[in-house]
């Protein structure tokens, strides 16, 4: 069904290839305590931290909180944040701290009223938003840790929710930004679950989560944009890589099962209530089956059948 477009994986590597901070240039020993510092005097500025909830009334007062005022000033800010996020597990405190801040910034597209919140990314935060999502790739990098420390697989989880509460109350997100939000799940989830991996590893462990996210959020793109052909012949394409995986069956089994049991009741007008239960994509049938028509289903139907033949 997709061989006469083009594939994304090319454009998306490059993508991955220009995530570098200009701190890489410099031996870990002089940029390292750079983003440690960049990123602990930050983070006091935040009202996020883990484990995933809000801090109390304790936040730095609003006078105190440092001012970034050009676009300049925040992507200086983010050179040293995207540094943090490429260490190793040994300094978990600095990923943790650039992780609150970008936590905290990426709240802009949730309409979230946040104290630390630079001007440059109010004004155009659909560009900042590309940017920072693409840092957060290095997240999901395999370090070499057996088994990985649990702060990082919490951080990882964040990431994600963080992504499905924007997919799914974010106004917004048009086009081009869902295009771009699908690119990076397509990405984070080919580091995760290209071979070779390893029983309990970093990437088994979140190989679950990370494939019902991406199916998740491309039913929700289904039902709010439609994907383009070639971001289907990138999904096809990348599948063939993961069919190790038993959690990718699974879960697709899951969304093929679901497509053709609503497909069957709109085709026949049952009014049959079923609980769309379980994890990922299958959680989300029963509101795309209320507002989703015929054709919709059947196309959507269509192309996930069309992938699942390479397995």
């Amino acid at each position: 069904m997709f061989n006469n477009y083009t594939s994304l994986k090319d454009q998306i590597q490059k993508e991955i290839e220009n995530q570098k901070s200009v701190l890489n240039k410099f031996p870990e020993h002089i940029s390292r305590p750079i983003a440690q510092s960049c990123s602990k005097y930050l983070s006091q500025f935040t009202t996020f931290q883990l484990p995933f909830k809000d801090h109390p009334s304790e936040s730095v007062p609003q006078a105190d909180v440092l001012s970034l005022d050009t676009a300049e000033q925040v992507n200086w800010i983010l050179e040293n944040l995207m540094y943090g996020l490429q260490l190793s597990h040994e300094h978990q405190d600095i990923i943790k701290d650039c992780w609150n801040i970008y936590h905290e910034w990426l709240s802009i597209l949730l309409d979230e009223q946040k104290v630390f919140l630079p001007q440059p990314v109010r004004d155009n935060p659909g560009h900042y938003f590309k940017k920072m999502l693409w840092h957060l790739y290095h997240l999901f990098v395999a370090r070499p840790s057996n088994p990985p420390p649990t702060k990082h697989i919490m951080m990882c989880h964040g990431v994600l929710m963080l992504i499905e509460s924007i997919a799914k109350d974010s106004k917004l997100l048009d086009r081009d930004l869902w295009e771009e939000l699908l690119k990076f799940l397509l990405a984070i989830n080919n580091a995760v679950l290209s071979p070779p991996f390893q029983k309990e590893d970093f990437c088994d462990i979140l190989s679950t989560r990370i494939i019902a996210t991406l199916f998740e959020i491309w039913l929700m793109a289904c039902h709010k944009m439609f994907p383009s052909p070639s971001l289907w012949k990138t999904f096809k394409d990348m599948c063939s890589n993961w069919r190790h995986h038993m959690s990718l069956v699974t879960e697709w089994n899951r969304v093929c099962n679901a497509l053709t049991v609503r497909l069957l009741e709109l085709f026949w007008n049952s009014d049959s209530k079923r609980n769309a239960t379980g994890t990922g994509a299958f959680r989300l049938l029963s509101e795309f089956q209320k507002s989703s028509s015929k054709r919709t289903v059947r196309a959507l139907q269509t192309r996930f059948h069309s992938v699942t033949r390479l397995m």
